[in-house]
């Protein structure tokens, strides 16, 4: 299997989860009340897992998820899990959409429906539950279109069948991340390449910028836009234009659908 838990956890449902969650919310608070807000992230955790197991909770902390292809090897950690239920701990200002979507890709790397944040540092704890919609089995289904994809290089091939790969092995809907990084790790076995590049306009250098590169004239992006992609195509154009090299290949991932796009530096 390509995602590894150290122990089998179950999909609860929602009033299971509930169930549960009015204990953990409970120590949440007390947790809160008697340490204040300035803590790190790791003192609420103990703390809250030191609590629970007061109430006779099975309890596990910073729990490895490893996920893996072929070669590659990623290794996340999951916060807090109390009796199946599975939290991911903050000390932020406020919850974000990052935050909705790293705690959505542990659940889909568990192959769980519920999840929920906490974050310690507002005034009163703040709890979001967060419901993944999307199984293992309905991660699996996708459609490639290549309608807009061109060779540019003798590696190109390559890239393209090493994201259907990943694809077939892990599903949809991971972080576009974890995508990234493991074509990134499987394609510097054969070219050592810098990742960073000089960006230059009318032959003034005016920085370096990160990119993925495969190849000594290519490099690839992977995104997961949804709407107005022909906007992020006119940037990455620009981008393009901006390295010298001959082009970009790019991989978005919209819900089911993947599309594999080559921009030339014209």
């Amino acid at each position: 299997m390509p995602i590894h838990f150290s122990f089998d956890i179950t999909d609860l449902s929602k009033s299971e989860f509930d169930d549960i969650d009015r204990a953990v919310m409970g120590c949440a608070f007390e947790c809160q009340n008697e340490l204040g807000r300035l803590c790190d992230e790791l003192v609420y955790e103990n703390d809250m897992a030191y609590r629970l197991r007061m109430k006779n909770c099975e309890v596990h902390t910073q729990v490895p998820v490893e996920v893996t292809h072929k070669t590659f090897s990623k290794i996340y950690r999951i916060d807090l899990v109390c009796n199946h239920a599975v939290y991911d701990t903050k000390t932020v200002e406020r919850l974000v959409g990052k935050h909705d979507a790293q705690v959505l890709n542990y659940a889909m790397l568990l192959d769980i429906r519920h999840i929920k944040l906490l974050n310690f540092r507002p005034p009163r704890v703040d709890g979001r539950l967060k419901y993944n919609t999307l199984k293992s089995e309905q991660r699996q289904q996708f459609r490639i279109d290549t309608s807009r994809w061109q060779t540019l290089t003798d590696s190109c091939h390559a890239l393209n069948e090493m994201m259907v790969e990943l694809l077939r092995d892990w599903g949809t809907h991971l972080s576009v991340l974890l995508y990234e990084e493991a074509l990134s790790v499987m394609c510097a076995r054969n070219c050592e390449i810098q990742s960073r590049i000089e960006l230059r306009r009318d032959g003034h250098t005016l920085g370096t910028h990160a990119i993925n590169r495969y190849h000594p004239d290519t490099f690839f992006i992977v995104t997961a836009i949804t709407n107005e992609l022909s906007a992020h195509e006119s940037h990455l154009r620009r981008l393009v234009k901006l390295t010298g090299l001959k082009g970009i290949q790019w991989i978005n991932l919209h819900h089911h659908k993947i599309n594999f796009i080559t921009i030339m530096n014209l």
